[in-house]
């Protein structure tokens, strides 16, 4: 008797029944693979391949928009595009015809068709097989169907954006590289054909017989000597007088001197970018990412309060506005002002103030040339430090930029402080430089902007430099006459202004 193979014991065939319930695979038009029973109630399964490929084009376009994205910029980038165009501009001959500039406009055109062909090509061809693995795992026994597809390509989707990727940006930009310089030399071309438009007498007037004759016999003819900065610089140093040996020293220090300057350049740029990194990863690690809350103590009440900032710092700042929502819920301020005075903190007398005042001016006499008097702006520090001198006053009180962001500071000594500035991070700088003399120290820190204002009182954007300091020191007397009574004791009080504006501290200088 021969040897039969039953096709139902087979464990392929076990492992299938297993698979799918015993049902029969079919594909339905959502490319996704459904038992018989599923595909004859018109089911498609959980996750179709149509399903996976839609999300995957949705990561393709992301991709896209983050490569053209302004937040990729870096210094080592910007002075890479500098130094390159610095080089471009060195090299380029300003007597070069018109028909060589359109022949090296053509010739980038055509380069720059390579290689938006190179991209082309490299997604076409991922994309094809990508799409035949996918093919092809519907056909494998036992485990193919929906999953080994969405499997093959989310494995393989990864790498092939990787590959992509370096040539779009490649792409990207020698496009912006090639229209530039097109840019620039058909500007160029126009311009000169404007000039040599403007026939023989008026070009002598304007350049002279011997400047009249090169533009229009010489500047862009066929022939003509090649003319190009960098050309210029060597002939000027080896026409050097004074021997070979200084031509050859003079040459050397230029060429050495300019790719050292290239060199540093790059090091300095990668630093700053390192640097900046570095800083970003810190604040994130650290305060953690950014976030915006929005916080409805009440559900009865439609009052809500929105917090922005990082989530480490968030976190108090919400626990604050629960706290004080509920010692707040359903009293009048009657019922705090008559509490116990010793239940609250009051700020203290001052009895040693200090303001600085800012004027547009960086010197006397305080007013325009045109007769107008400068713009002024007066902070004053509470609870000053002892011990501060001359020049921590004059750290702290450097010239800024004013305008209308106001930055408020709340401070653990029951007062407050606000500065102006032009940006919200110019308020904060100077807040907080002025605030380094203080030894009260920052709560809670807001900055609000300015919407409307009479157009003659509008803050805008204005330089702003140190121009006086004014003390006033108060001291317990037993005087009555010589002073005022704060808190029922009596203190005398003495003013003292001081030029700010110089920069040697005046002889009776005392804070």
């Amino acid at each position: 008797m021969g040897l039969r193979i039953q096709a139902a014991n087979l464990i392929s065939r076990q492992l299938r029944r297993a698979a799918t319930g015993g049902q029969a695979r079919v594909l339905n038009f959502a490319f996704s693979s459904a038992s018989g029973a599923a595909a004859a109630r018109g089911e498609s399964g959980s996750g179709g391949l149509l399903q996976t490929l839609f999300g995957w084009a949705g990561r393709i376009v992301g991709f896209v928009s983050s490569i053209l994205n302004f937040a990729s910029w870096s210094f080592t980038a910007a002075f890479g595009w500098v130094s390159s165009q610095v080089q471009q501009i060195s090299q380029f001959n300003w007597n070069a015809t018109d028909a060589e500039m359109g022949q090296a406009i053509t010739q980038r055109n055509v380069g720059l068709a390579g290689t938006w062909g190179t991209v082309v090509g490299s997604a076409l061809g991922s994309i094809a097989a990508i799409g035949v693995g996918v093919g092809v795992a519907f056909l494998v026994p036992v485990v193919g169907g929906a999953a080994l597809a969405r499997s093959v390509a989310s494995g393989a989707t990864p790498e092939v954006l990787e590959e992509v990727s370096g040539n779009l940006r490649a792409a990207v930009t020698a496009t912006a590289a090639t229209f530039t310089s097109n840019s620039v030399a058909s500007g160029y071309i126009n311009i000169r054909r404007a000039i040599k438009k403007m026939g023989a007498p008026t070009l002598t007037a304007l350049f002279g017989e011997a400047g009249s004759n090169w533009i229009r016999n010489v500047w862009g003819s066929s022939g003509s000597p090649r003319l190009t900065i960098a050309d210029s610089i060597e002939n000027t140093v080896q026409g050097m007088p004074g021997g070979a040996a200084v031509r050859a020293f003079t040459a050397a220090a230029v060429e050495e001197a300019f790719d050292s300057f290239m060199e540093a350049g790059f090091i300095v740029a990668a630093e700053l970018d390192v640097q900046i990194a570095s800083a970003k990863a810190a604040n994130k690690t650290v305060l953690g990412p950014e976030r915006s809350v929005e916080i409805k103590p009440d559900r009865d009440v439609d009052e809500k309060f929105t917090l922005v900032g990082a989530t480490s710092l968030l976190k108090p700042q919400i626990q604050n506005v629960l706290h004080h929502s509920k010692l707040l819920h359903n009293r009048d301020i009657g019922q705090i002002v008559g509490m116990p005075v010793e239940e609250w903190r009051r700020a203290k007398p001052h009895l040693k103030t200090v303001s600085v005042i800012f004027r547009d001016k960086k010197e006397a006499p305080w007013r325009h040339p045109d007769g107008s008097r400068c713009r002024e702006a007066s902070y004053s520090i509470p609870d000053i430090k002892p011990g501060v001198g001359w020049q921590d006053l004059k750290r702290a009180a450097d010239a800024y930029t004013w305008g209308k962001f106001r930055a408020t500071a709340n401070l653990d000594n029951g007062r407050q402080m606000a500065v102006y500035g032009a940006t919200p991070q110019d308020a904060e700088r100077k807040l907080r430089d002025l605030l380094l003399l203080s030894s009260a120290k920052i709560i809670t820190l807001s900055i609000s902007e300015e919407k409307e204002r009479n157009r003659r009182l509008k803050k805008e954007p204005t330089r702003m430099y140190p121009a006086f300091v004014t003390t006033l020191i108060r001291r317990p007397t037993s005087d009555p006459d010589s002073g005022r009574t704060i808190g029922n004791q009596i203190f005398s009080e003495v003013h003292e202004r001081y030029q700010l504006w110089k920069r040697e501290a005046p002889d009776n200088f005392v804070l």
